[in-house]
């Protein structure tokens, strides 16, 4: 167990001890447990003492699953993602929730910043009042977390925004690729927490009615607004792709013609010096002694004279 605290009602919450949980009972107010998947007692604790099927105990557990809700007699099971550490390339199931009128068991897969938020928040005398205000509380920081790294990643690509005229370089191109991939990362989160959410106010659950209700319906249309900026966030990061694509090509053409405008210049000369570097008798001029630098002479003039030909048709 990491920790399991009792909410007092106001906005605080108390701390239990492992051996004062036993002793726990629903009139005392409303228990958070948190627990380590790492440890390998954590099924046989949430059979034993929280009575969860093993069904529901591998739900929770399953680090390849995805996100989803299971409807139970007392509460409700959830299985949520959460964002890893940067950089994202993939994601995976990160937090285990069962949802229960008078307790609330969670269960960490990675380190969630959502639960340390949540923890400080109670700590502080700022949390949930309400049983039914936890579900609440616990998606208003995966939004507040999910805004963070939007807002992250929106500096990122208005810094490579900047930076796309001025450095043209495979940095730009990875790191383009890593906001995209993150991007798509971020935009299935949001997709999977509003499908979680949408599933979670069709539950008839009496203890979520009213006011918590409500709540919930907010953290859903923040969730929703966040999936709209992160949709607008990908159509930039497409144009940005784009465009630096565009440059590219651009610069690509530009050498490309600039090869073709020398082999233009360079072609003459070229055919004349390996004409005249045949091995064979008749060479004209072979018996002169100036002949090489008439040559040479003739050559400057042929390559001065089709550079300005190139330049008249305006191609330099």
């Amino acid at each position: 167990m990491a920790f399991a605290l009792v909410l007092d009602g106001k906005g605080g919450a108390r701390s239990l001890a492992v051996d004062e949980l036993t002793a726990w009972r629903p009139e005392e107010g409303f228990l958070w447990v948190h627990l380590r998947a790492e440890d390998p007692g954590v099924p046989a604790l949430l059979t034993r003492e929280f009575g969860l099927e093993h069904s529901s105990c591998d739900a929770l557990l399953d680090e390849t699953g995805h996100p989803r809700l299971i409807p139970r007699d007392s509460g409700t099971l959830l299985v949520l993602r959460t964002l890893p550490a940067l950089p994202v390339y993939r994601v995976k199931p990160g937090l285990g929730l069962c949802l229960e009128a008078q307790r609330a068991v969670s269960i960490s897969l990675e380190e969630s910043p959502v639960i340390a938020r949540l923890q400080e928040r109670l700590k502080a005398g700022e949390g949930p009042s309400l049983p039914g205000d936890f579900p609440a509380a616990l998606l208003h920081l995966l939004a507040v977390t999910y805004r963070e790294r939007l807002k992250g990643m929106s500096d990122q690509v208005d810094l490579l925004q900047e930076r796309v005229y001025d450095e043209q370089s495979k940095v730009l191109q990875t790191r383009l690729s890593l906001l995209r991939r993150h991007a798509g990362c971020l935009g299935g989160l949001l997709d999977d927490s509003l499908r979680l959410v949408d599933d979670l106010l069709n539950q008839d659950l009496s203890w979520l009615a009213g006011k918590p209700h409500k709540g919930i319906r907010e953290q859903r249309e923040r969730l929703h607004r966040l999936l709209g900026e992160m949709r607008d966030l990908r159509e930039h990061l497409h144009s940005l792709q784009d465009e630096m694509n565009g440059l590219l090509d651009h610069h690509l053409s530009q050498r490309i013609y600039q090869l073709t405008v020398i082999t233009g210049v360079f072609f003459p000369l070229v055919f004349i010096t390996g004409l005249l570097g045949v091995n064979v008798g008749g060479i004209p001029g072979s018996n002169e002694p100036d002949a090489f630098w008439i040559l040479c002479l003739l050559l400057t003039v042929l390559g001065l004279l089709g550079g300005w030909l190139l330049r008249r048709q305006h191609w330099l």
